[in-house]
């Protein structure tokens, strides 16, 4: 840990109410929500030659940040050293006021774009609380100093965990990814378990999904793989919910007396299963030697069970071939496909299909809410990461390829749909200030949009790095944090 007089004198703006102190304090910053206050007035045009008031050292890691007075707070991983960081740099420099570090034995299972610091931190003015997939919670004091720790088990998921901590009154929330699928409310006190729950035999169990809690009406709303569920924050009973088609990797927003859930699957839109040919196709395309069987060397990787439009061809995991599967529908595992093995999977495929959608949900139900507190579904164009957006009672959401869409949060009409002239995948959720709205792609393009009632692109901003992580907006400020560095843009002569 880095000490000093200069970091002490860094540190007094933490003498400050809480209610004066500027801040972004979780996920998507105030309430979740991604809007920034009312006086926020962030740059239009920037980028690494551009507006740039500093740049420091990001680590590696793809969570969001947390701000709170004169703090910027990041989460990285020491791939070299095997130890989680959790790092806080001057808000009006970008210099480094401290750092800890963790030590762990194991890492989650991640997909090849995850990594193991993928949180973002939560701060009540008071303590900073950070969590890492593969060793648990621990809480810092704002002047770095460690304060408790919580070890948990080991995230187990193949895609590796996506959830960050959420603290509401005395509790911090956590939903991590892993088996039984478990809600927790912890003391942020001291880290001790207040209660935790399961999210029920309304959906998928073993797992959570990837998504961050919500509080909504004195509930803790989770957006699990199969689920949506409510908990009472006082005991962690289960109060509703609502089984659905989804992952549980978008977080949802609360807004206008509404829940807005973005549900998504890679099988919940028609267009991701393209027709399998029939089976004399098959043998005229790809039977070499005629003898009425297919191998998988006389496969080509061209044939697909899913193949989603909206992602780049060299996608991990987004593009199954037949070829890349053929030990799987190889029924008897003799080497070969047959008309016998091929037609079952033809049907399968024709009726694998279950829409998603955003869904948007009523308060104050009780049980299973499928029939009764749903008030709008729509399905078309849905992120499978990036969180909705609410401002200014239009809901937007950013799917991969750039496609975004506004719709009117009282009843769903879409309002419009279209491109925002920069393709590519979307993982950083948009966030909004002074009427624009900001679009990050994972290729750092940052698009900027008119608040409105039709697609109006003011900026694309080009970052030259890739990007996962939400942005966040204090003041005058854009935050950005690229896979190499933290970016503070300022406008015009603010910037150095």
């Amino acid at each position: 840990m880095i000490t000093g007089s200069s970091i002490l004198l860094s540190l007094t703006v933490l003498a400050a109410s809480a209610a004066d102190a500027p801040q972004w304090p979780q996920f998507r910053g105030p309430s979740g929500t991604g809007v920034a206050a009312e006086d926020a007035a962030p740059p239009i045009e920037f980028s690494p030659a551009k507006g740039v008031a500093w740049r420091a050292d990001a680590g590696v890691g793809h969570g969001s940040l947390c701000i709170w007075g004169n703090q910027v707070f990041l989460l990285s991983f020491d791939k070299a050293g095997r130890k989680f960081q959790t790092t806080s740099l001057d808000r009006g420099k970008g210099t480094l006021l401290w750092r800890q570090d963790l030590a762990v034995k194991e890492i989650e299972p991640l997909h090849v774009l995850n990594n193991p610091a993928s949180a973002t931190p939560a701060t009540d003015g008071e303590r900073l609380y950070v969590y890492f997939g593969s060793y648990g919670l621990a809480a810092y004091t704002l002047d770095g100093k460690p304060a408790w720790t919580h070890p948990l088990p080991t995230a187990n998921h193949r895609f590796g965990s996506g959830t960050s901590p959420v603290v509401e009154g005395d509790l911090l929330l956590l939903s991590p990814t892993g088996p039984g699928a478990i809600v927790y409310a912890f003391d942020r006190r001291d880290g001790s378990v207040k209660w935790q729950s399961t999210m029920g035999s309304s959906g998928v169990q073993g797992t959570n999904g990837f998504s961050t809690p919500v509080v909504w009406g004195g509930q803790a709303v989770v957006h699990g793989a199969g689920s949506v569920a409510a908990f009472d924050l006082r005991d962690g009973k289960r109060l509703w919910w609502l089984g659905v088609h989804s992952n549980g990797t978008a977080t949802p927003v609360a807004g206008q007396g509404m829940l807005f859930v973005p549900t998504w699957s890679n099988s919940g839109d028609s267009s991701f299963i393209p027709p399998l040919p029939s089976w004399d196709e098959m043998l005229s395309g790809y039977d070499k030697d005629k003898d009425g069987r297919i191998s998988s060397d006389e496969l080509r990787d061209d044939v697909f069970l899913m193949k989603r439009p909206d992602v780049p061809d060299d996608t991990p995991f987004a593009h199954i071939s037949v070829k890349r599967y053929f030990s799987q529908l190889d029924a008897n595992h003799d080497g070969y496909l047959t008309r016998q093995e091929w037609e079952p999977v033809r049907a399968m495929m024709a009726s694998v299909v279950r829409p998603h959608g955003l869904i948007a949900i009523k308060p104050g139900g009780q049980g299973d809410i499928g029939a009764t507190h749903v008030a709008w579904t729509e399905p078309k164009n849905v992120p499978e990461v990036p969180s909705p957006l609410l401002y200014h009672n239009r809901l937007y959401m950013v799917t991969n390829g750039g496609i975004v869409t506004c719709m009117d949060a009282r009843d769903g009409r879409v309002i419009f749909r279209g491109r925002l002239g920069t393709p590519g995948e979307y993982y950083a959720s948009p966030v909004a200030a002074a009427g624009r709205l900001y679009f990050i792609s994972r290729d750092g393009v940052v698009t900027v949009l008119a608040d409105g009632e039709e697609l109006k692109v003011l900026a694309r901003n080009e970052l030259a790095e890739e990007v996962f992580a939400s942005p966040a907006i204090l003041g005058d400020t854009l935050y950005v944090r690229t896979v190499a560095h933290v970016y503070a843009f300022r406008a015009g002569d603010k910037a150095r």
